[in-house]
């Protein structure tokens, strides 16, 4: 039986997701803890649920369901993420992450939820589930004076939960509203963000916060007292004389942090850094200089395809107008295949039935990366993909998927 957890099942939970995750932390001070985070969650936050696998009455499973509202291609649409996703022990390679995995994605599909997204514990487990690739995560590990040093820093100041909360989450939610895979602020993000650990440096202009840096600092040996690296967890701005600011501010820490250490989504920080490399030579025995450690980032899954295509319509243009046959493959859904015609007339898009042009069919998985514009359209038919019944039309079809990587600051 699959059902929602109460809040009298929480330590259940928590012992579960204790033993399935021992990296995390173990024994009853653990276990306690996370019952009062399970908790909360169950008493206080509406847009979050804990869904539970149950034997006998027994819970052996169970996984964490946040709401969110995620900017897709510059439209903000609903979304779920997935979290917490744990088996007793004793349970294992029975199939009951798949089966959780299955009623959520029905019952998100029925409360009109577009897509789903996760940090994969097991990319294969979770790509035979129809996800699809999101961006990858990029780990870098630079010289503070690798940034560029500007004139001044006269408009930064610290920013504290007091004070200045409320103005961190509008300057974030302003920045999610123009950039592509973000996620409106999350209530626990921004506790987590202004964590006792976390040090936190405004942009602040015209008594307006328009950019933020959010970092701990981290001995790099636990006997070198004063030396560190600087953790980043967020660097957010909104123009390029709060990107100078915040950047002069790392640059001026020089003389006592060793490495700023970011991850993030963005492949392009080199242009940025007069320096990128990370002082380390394993990966390529010296023949090229390491600049990051790569992973894979958030996972993400089309639910139901017109549904997402008619969410989406108005932001996929043509410089011709053709009528384009979908057909996206689902093995792990009992649909199997769902099909939708886009017609594009002056170059906008509609839904509609009738003839088409063109037919393209794909797996759900590489559809939803292709939708989050994590690879071009062309890429995946040289992969063989994705197949096409006219290849006059795959430059049109290309223009369409624009490439677009999406950034996810929220961890869940």
């Amino acid at each position: 039986m699959i059902r929602e957890i109460t809040k009298n099942e929480c330590r259940d939970l928590a012992k579960v997701a204790a033993y399935a995750y021992p990296g995390a932390g173990s024994g009853d001070s653990f276990v306690d803890g996370m019952k009062k985070w399970l908790e909360k969650i169950t008493e206080e936050c509406s847009n979050e649920r804990l869904i539970g696998y149950f034997d006998g009455g027994k819970l052996i499973g169970g996984l964490r369901l946040i709401d969110f509202k995620m900017n897709v291609r510059g439209k903000i649409i609903d979304t779920q993420g997935i979290g917490l996703v744990c088996v007793d022990l004793l349970h294992k390679k029975e199939k009951i992450a798949k089966k959780l995995l299955e009623y959520t994605l029905k019952n998100a599909e029925k409360e009109g939820v577009k897509m789903m997204l996760l940090d994969p514990f097991n990319v294969q487990f979770y790509k035979n589930m129809g996800f699809g690739y999101g961006t990858k995560v990029y780990k870098y590990m630079v010289k503070p004076n690798a940034f560029p040093r500007g004139d001044s820093k006269k408009n930064l100041l610290y920013l504290n939960k007091e004070e200045h909360r409320e103005l961190v989450r509008k300057c974030y939610n302003r920045v999610q509203k123009n950039t592509h895979g973000l996620i409106e602020r999350q209530e626990f993000d921004l506790n987590k963000l202004f964590s006792e650990k976390n040090i936190i440096i405004g942009y602040m202009k015209d008594n307006q916060l328009l950019g933020y840096l959010a970092f701990s600092f981290e001995q790099v040996k636990d006997n070198y007292t004063y030396l560190n690296n600087m953790i980043v967890k967020e660097f957010i701005y909104e123009n390029q004389e709060g990107l100078e600011e915040l950047c002069t501010f790392v640059h001026s820490q020089l003389d006592q942090v060793e490495r700023v250490i970011m991850e993030m989504n963005n492949e392009y920080i080199e242009f940025i850094l007069s320096d990128p490399t990370n002082g380390l030579y394993e990966g390529f025995n010296t023949a090229h200089c390491e600049v990051s450690v790569t992973g894979i980032g958030k996972m993400y899954r089309v639910l139901n395809l017109k549904s997402v295509m008619e969410e989406l319509k108005d932001v996929f243009a043509s410089m011709i107008d053709f009528k384009l046959k979908l057909n996206v493959h689902d093995n792990f859904m009992e649909e199997g295949k769902q099909s939708v015609i886009l017609s594009f007339e002056n170059g906008k898009g509609i839904i509609r039935d009738g003839a088409y042009d063109v037919e393209v069919s794909i797996d759900v998985s590489d559809f939803s990366s292709l939708i989050m514009g994590v690879i071009p359209f062309n890429q995946l038919m040289k992969y063989g993909r994705a197949r096409i019944s006219d290849l006059s039309y795959l430059s049109a079809i290309d223009s369409i998927f624009t490439q677009c990587s999406p950034v996810c600051l929220t961890e869940f």
